[in-house]
């Protein structure tokens, strides 16, 4: 769930039309046509908020007659690293070049590092003080929750990790150089995490391999680049089908570590914090004899996500916090967003994914189940066309070889055959000599195929491994159950393969032109 939303965050950001006041809960919504809120009638009330009356909601803005999405649609780490000048700029250490900006935290565990302060005037729930800020990251919702904010924590020091290796390596390069060769290492190692490890848990083999999102064995070169694909973001993949993770979303995330001071494979609940605290930092801050960025990690890594289906915990309906104190419900925002966007219908491409003409809720009988089929009859008052994208493909049965129904399988897998062959900095590729960004200085932006290769052993299990002192047994494969016996046993952080960045020190054979 959580790398879904980190990867979501790198690839999606629509822009809301700007300074329009929506309204409040607590009365009617605002007739505007800048607002598309959500007005709630009295026989279906709120459960958590009976006198709530509107979900506020702005609509995006609408440039050139489309929405807007204002990040790179590209894998390229933007919310690590920003997707404009500006950002990129105010997120690196003004002392230190080549590395990323950050904030000491101390704990009884020792020093660790933290995500730089945001500005005083930033959105979050925390006071925005010194003791417990607002954190800042290359996207603005990295406040949304403590998962995501320790995600976006970890790679930040895996920048800086690999950025002092670097250095040491190469004590002649300046700090710009390598703040950049580092950048295009975590970037790969992102893409190929995504690729490698996220999307074979949604898809198998052979549904990969027909949408050619399956990466290519060691020893060879992607060829695939072709520029007349777009790989621009579909808005059904924004708007509806990558929301299929917020099924996935459990109603608390919990905090587990290893006996301190030992090593052991053997966890300790240190208690949980519920899903409902968004845009809290502050919870990271009020134990200093707690670790709390490996603490959840350890969680996520430990606890199973809830099943990809029409079912959402209780926090994320009717309680979502949308910003200040108003609250929201995630599914019908879903919805509601995708009207706002003007999706067709669910029907409309189910057809165009290959489903066949659908004229009647009986004609939904091989692909959504009977009980859920009653469901959408009654919502939608007995027209099979209205069904919203989002709540027909969450309802759907999975198709085979994938843990999504049919129509979001397609639109997914399509997305991401479209990100790799239409990105001609893709990581796999042998040669990409023109410079995506003004920042980028150097001629040659591949791999050489021996520092491909140590790319290749780059696993989430092992970026965790180097980068928090209470993880020191994991699974391989993180986006599995962990066990001890089976085919994802816990193994000993020492024995997880390690990308090795001696590959990348100036003057060996496989040295960077």
């Amino acid at each position: 769930m959580t790398w879904g939303q980190f990867l979501d965050h790198d690839v999606t950001l629509t822009e809301l039309i700007p300074e329009v006041d929506c309204g409040v809960n607590n009365k009617p919504c605002p007739i505007d046509p800048r607002c598309i809120g959500i007005n709630i009638t009295e026989w279906d009330m709120l459960a958590f908020n009976q006198s709530a009356q509107c979900i506020p909601l702005r609509r995006s803005l609408i440039k050139d007659g489309e929405q807007v999405n204002i990040i790179t649609s590209y894998i390229d780490g933007s919310q690590v690293y920003g997707s404009d000048d500006e950002l990129a700029e105010r997120l690196r250490d003004p002392n230190d070049r080549k590395l990323l900006d950050t904030r000491p935290f101390v704990t009884s565990l020792g020093g660790h590092s933290l995500l730089p302060e945001a500005d005083e005037e930033a959105f979050c729930r925390s006071p925005n003080t010194k003791d417990k800020p607002c954190f800042i990251a290359g996207d603005v919702r990295v406040n949304e929750n403590q998962a995501l904010m320790a995600m976006h924590t970890l790679w930040v020091r895996e920048h800086n990790r690999i950025a002092n290796h670097l250095h040491k390596l190469n004590p002649k390069w300046l700090d710009d150089k390598v703040f950049q060769e580092t950048r295009k290492i975590v970037i790969a190692e992102l893409q190929h995490i995504t690729y490698n490890e996220w999307l074979s848990v949604l898809f198998d083999q052979s549904v990969r391999d027909k949408a050619h999102i399956t990466l290519e064995p060691n020893g060879m070169f992607f060829n695939g680049y072709d520029p007349t694909v777009n790989p621009e973001m579909f808005n059904s993949f924004a708007t509806a089908a990558l929301r299929m993770g917020h099924t996935l979303v459990r109603n608390f995330f919990q905090l587990l570590s290893n006996p301190k001071f030992r090593r052991s494979s053997r966890l300790l609940s240190r208690g949980f914090i519920p899903t409902r605290e968004f845009f809290n930092p502050a919870l990271l801050f009020l134990g200093r004899k707690i670790n709390f960025i490996g603490e959840i990690l350890a969680g996520l890594v430990t606890v199973r996500a809830q099943q990809i289906d029409g079912n959402f915990v209780d926090d994320l309906r009717e309680q979502l916090i949308i910003e200040g104190n108003i609250v929201g419900d995630l599914p019908a925002i879903n919805i509601q967003r995708g009207r706002d966007h003007g999706l067709p219908s669910y029907v409309k491409f189910r057809e165009a994914c290959g489903g066949g003409v659908v004229k009647s809720f009986d004609d939904l009988q091989d692909i959504i189940s009977k009980e859920q089929r009653d469901r959408l009859n009654r919502a939608y008052r007995g027209t099979v066309q209205d069904i919203d994208l989002f709540a027909g493909g969450i309802s759907e049965f999975p198709a085979p070889g994938s843990v999504l129904g049919p129509t979001f399988t397609c639109i997914i897998t399509q997305q991401f055959k479209n990100v790799r062959f239409g990105d001609r900095f893709w990581y796999e590729r042998k040669t990409n000599n023109v410079p995506r960004f003004k920042i980028f200085i150097y001629p040659n932006m591949a791999f050489t195929l021996p520092q491909l290769t140590e790319i290749r052993k780059s696993s989430l299990a092992r970026v965790m491994c180097d980068n928090t002192d209470s993880v020191f047994f994991i699974q391989e494969k993180v986006f599995l159950p962990r066990n001890f016996k089976g085919a994802n046993p816990v193994v000993d952080c020492d024995f997880l393969k390690k990308v090795n960045l001696d590959e990348f020190k100036e003057g060996n054979s496989a040295a960077m032109a």
